[in-house]
Protein backbone atom coordinates (compact mmCIF):
# COMPACT_ATOMS: atom_id res chain seq x y z
CA UNK A 1 0.00 0.00 0.00
CA UNK A 2 1.47 3.27 -1.15
CA UNK A 3 1.29 6.35 1.03
CA UNK A 4 -0.31 9.33 -0.67
CA UNK A 5 2.05 12.27 -1.09
CA UNK A 6 0.66 15.76 -0.80
CA UNK A 7 2.63 18.25 -2.89
CA UNK A 8 4.24 21.04 -0.95
CA UNK A 9 2.46 24.40 -1.18
CA UNK A 10 3.74 26.84 -3.76
CA UNK A 11 5.38 29.52 -1.62
CA UNK A 12 6.98 31.35 -4.54
CA UNK A 13 4.89 34.42 -5.29
CA UNK A 14 4.82 36.04 -8.74
CA UNK A 15 6.79 39.28 -9.16
CA UNK A 16 4.86 42.34 -8.02
CA UNK A 17 4.17 45.20 -10.40
CA UNK A 18 6.00 48.39 -9.51
CA UNK A 19 4.29 51.47 -8.11
CA UNK A 20 3.68 54.40 -10.44
CA UNK A 21 6.66 56.74 -9.97
CA UNK A 22 7.04 60.31 -11.22
CA UNK A 23 10.18 62.27 -12.10
CA UNK A 24 12.19 63.70 -9.22
CA UNK A 25 12.99 67.34 -8.46
CA UNK A 26 16.29 68.38 -6.90
CA UNK A 27 17.28 71.75 -5.43
CA UNK A 28 20.89 72.60 -4.55
CA UNK A 29 21.62 75.71 -2.52
CA UNK A 30 24.62 77.30 -0.83
CA UNK A 31 24.06 80.22 1.49
CA UNK A 32 22.21 81.43 4.54
CA UNK A 33 18.79 79.98 5.34
CA UNK A 34 16.23 79.98 8.12
CA UNK A 35 15.86 76.20 8.05
CA UNK A 36 13.14 76.12 10.69
CA UNK A 37 11.07 78.47 8.53
CA UNK A 38 11.73 76.35 5.42
CA UNK A 39 10.78 73.13 7.23
CA UNK A 40 7.57 74.69 8.54
CA UNK A 41 6.71 75.95 5.05
CA UNK A 42 7.02 72.43 3.60
CA UNK A 43 5.05 70.72 6.40
CA UNK A 44 2.30 73.35 6.33
CA UNK A 45 1.91 72.96 2.57
CA UNK A 46 1.67 69.17 2.88
CA UNK A 47 -0.84 69.17 5.75
CA UNK A 48 -3.01 71.76 4.01
CA UNK A 49 -3.29 69.24 1.15
CA UNK A 50 -4.36 66.46 3.53
CA UNK A 51 -1.04 64.59 3.63
CA UNK A 52 -0.01 62.74 6.76
CA UNK A 53 3.63 63.65 7.39
CA UNK A 54 6.04 61.18 9.00
CA UNK A 55 9.69 61.92 9.77
CA UNK A 56 11.50 58.77 8.64
CA UNK A 57 14.98 60.01 9.48
CA UNK A 58 16.43 62.81 11.59
CA UNK A 59 20.21 62.58 11.68
CA UNK A 60 22.06 65.36 13.46
CA UNK A 61 25.81 64.81 13.39
CA UNK A 62 27.31 68.28 12.93
CA UNK A 63 28.26 69.49 10.45
CA UNK A 64 25.97 66.99 8.65
CA UNK A 65 22.19 67.22 9.07
CA UNK A 66 19.79 64.86 7.28
CA UNK A 67 15.98 64.70 7.42
CA UNK A 68 13.62 62.48 5.42
CA UNK A 69 9.87 63.04 5.25
CA UNK A 70 7.43 60.30 4.18
CA UNK A 71 4.07 61.86 3.27
CA UNK A 72 0.89 59.88 2.52
CA UNK A 73 -2.56 60.86 1.33
CA UNK A 74 -5.31 58.26 0.99
CA UNK A 75 -7.34 58.33 -2.23
CA UNK A 76 -9.22 55.02 -1.96
CA UNK A 77 -8.82 51.84 0.06
CA UNK A 78 -6.60 50.55 -2.77
CA UNK A 79 -4.41 53.50 -3.79
CA UNK A 80 -2.82 56.52 -2.15
CA UNK A 81 -0.46 59.38 -3.00
CA UNK A 82 3.09 59.29 -1.63
CA UNK A 83 5.63 62.11 -1.47
CA UNK A 84 9.17 61.72 -0.17
CA UNK A 85 11.30 64.75 0.69
CA UNK A 86 14.97 64.42 1.61
CA UNK A 87 16.88 67.33 3.17
CA UNK A 88 20.64 66.82 3.27
CA UNK A 89 22.89 69.65 4.40
CA UNK A 90 26.28 70.52 5.77
CA UNK A 91 26.21 73.36 8.25
CA UNK A 92 29.07 75.86 8.18
CA UNK A 93 28.09 78.20 11.00
CA UNK A 94 25.26 79.99 12.77
CA UNK A 95 24.64 83.56 11.72
CA UNK A 96 22.41 86.37 12.89
CA UNK A 97 20.65 88.42 10.22
CA UNK A 98 18.71 91.66 10.53
CA UNK A 99 15.26 91.30 8.89
CA UNK A 100 13.36 94.52 9.24
CA UNK A 101 13.56 95.41 12.93
CA UNK A 102 14.26 91.85 14.11
CA UNK A 103 17.44 89.86 14.45
CA UNK A 104 16.83 86.32 13.12
CA UNK A 105 19.06 83.31 13.79
CA UNK A 106 19.91 81.48 10.57
CA UNK A 107 22.47 78.95 9.40
CA UNK A 108 25.03 79.10 6.63
CA UNK A 109 24.74 75.77 4.81
CA UNK A 110 25.35 73.69 1.73
CA UNK A 111 21.91 72.18 1.11
CA UNK A 112 20.38 69.57 -1.20
CA UNK A 113 16.63 68.85 -1.27
CA UNK A 114 15.22 65.93 -3.26
CA UNK A 115 11.48 65.66 -3.97
CA UNK A 116 9.96 62.42 -5.28
CA UNK A 117 6.40 61.14 -5.63
CA UNK A 118 4.50 58.04 -6.66
CA UNK A 119 1.10 56.37 -6.52
CA UNK A 120 1.10 53.40 -4.17
CA UNK A 121 -1.38 50.58 -4.78
CA UNK A 122 -2.48 47.67 -2.62
CA UNK A 123 -0.95 49.20 0.48
CA UNK A 124 -1.08 47.74 4.00
CA UNK A 125 -3.84 48.81 6.39
CA UNK A 126 -3.38 50.79 9.61
CA UNK A 127 -2.33 47.62 11.47
CA UNK A 128 0.39 46.84 8.93
CA UNK A 129 -1.44 43.86 7.41
CA UNK A 130 -1.06 43.68 3.62
CA UNK A 131 -3.54 41.18 2.21
CA UNK A 132 -2.24 41.74 -1.34
CA UNK A 133 0.99 39.90 -0.50
CA UNK A 134 -0.45 37.06 1.56
CA UNK A 135 -0.99 34.64 -1.33
CA UNK A 136 -0.35 34.02 -5.00
CA UNK A 137 -4.04 34.72 -5.77
CA UNK A 138 -4.08 38.20 -4.19
CA UNK A 139 -0.74 39.18 -5.71
CA UNK A 140 -1.83 38.01 -9.16
CA UNK A 141 -5.08 39.93 -8.73
CA UNK A 142 -3.18 43.07 -7.72
CA UNK A 143 -0.94 42.80 -10.78
CA UNK A 144 -4.00 42.35 -13.03
CA UNK A 145 -5.74 45.40 -11.53
CA UNK A 146 -2.62 47.55 -11.93
CA UNK A 147 -1.88 46.48 -15.49
CA UNK A 148 -5.35 46.27 -17.03
CA UNK A 149 -7.94 48.11 -14.96
CA UNK A 150 -6.52 51.26 -13.34
CA UNK A 151 -3.23 51.83 -15.21
CA UNK A 152 -4.66 54.41 -17.61
CA UNK A 153 -6.46 56.26 -14.81
CA UNK A 154 -3.30 56.42 -12.71
CA UNK A 155 -1.03 57.43 -15.61
CA UNK A 156 -3.33 60.10 -17.01
CA UNK A 157 -4.99 61.49 -13.87
CA UNK A 158 -3.49 60.50 -10.51
CA UNK A 159 0.23 60.62 -11.37
CA UNK A 160 -0.15 63.76 -13.43
CA UNK A 161 -2.04 65.60 -10.66
CA UNK A 162 0.49 64.57 -8.00
CA UNK A 163 3.40 65.55 -10.26
CA UNK A 164 2.14 69.12 -10.70
CA UNK A 165 1.19 69.41 -7.04
CA UNK A 166 4.75 68.55 -6.07
CA UNK A 167 6.05 70.96 -8.71
CA UNK A 168 4.12 73.73 -6.92
CA UNK A 169 5.88 72.87 -3.63
CA UNK A 170 9.22 72.72 -5.45
CA UNK A 171 8.62 76.25 -6.79
CA UNK A 172 7.60 77.58 -3.37
CA UNK A 173 10.81 76.24 -1.85
CA UNK A 174 12.87 77.84 -4.63
CA UNK A 175 11.11 81.16 -4.05
CA UNK A 176 11.78 80.90 -0.32
CA UNK A 177 15.47 80.18 -0.86
CA UNK A 178 15.77 83.00 -3.38
CA UNK A 179 14.36 85.35 -0.75
CA UNK A 180 16.81 84.01 1.83
CA UNK A 181 19.70 84.52 -0.63
CA UNK A 182 19.31 88.27 -0.16
CA UNK A 183 20.66 87.76 3.36
CA UNK A 184 23.67 85.67 2.31
CA UNK A 185 26.52 86.40 4.70
CA UNK A 186 29.01 86.23 1.80
CA UNK A 187 27.20 88.70 -0.47
CA UNK A 188 28.85 92.07 -0.93
CA UNK A 189 27.11 95.39 -0.54
CA UNK A 190 26.07 97.25 -3.67
CA UNK A 191 28.87 99.79 -3.20
CA UNK A 192 31.42 96.99 -3.11
CA UNK A 193 29.96 95.09 -6.06
CA UNK A 194 29.77 98.07 -8.44
CA UNK A 195 32.97 100.11 -8.95
CA UNK A 196 32.56 103.85 -8.55
CA UNK A 197 33.30 106.20 -11.41
CA UNK A 198 36.92 107.28 -11.48
CA UNK A 199 38.20 104.17 -9.63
Amino acid sequence: MHEAKVPAPDLVLPPMTKDFHNWEYIIRYIGVVDFEGLYNLVCKWLRYRKFQVYEDLHKFKPPEIEIKLDCRRKKTSYKRDRINIHFHMFKNKDVEVLKGDKVVKMIDVRLKIKFSSFIETGYANELGWDRWQTSRFFLTLRNFINKHIIKKEIDMVDSDTLYYELYELHQKVKEYLDLEARYNSYSRSESEAVPKEGD
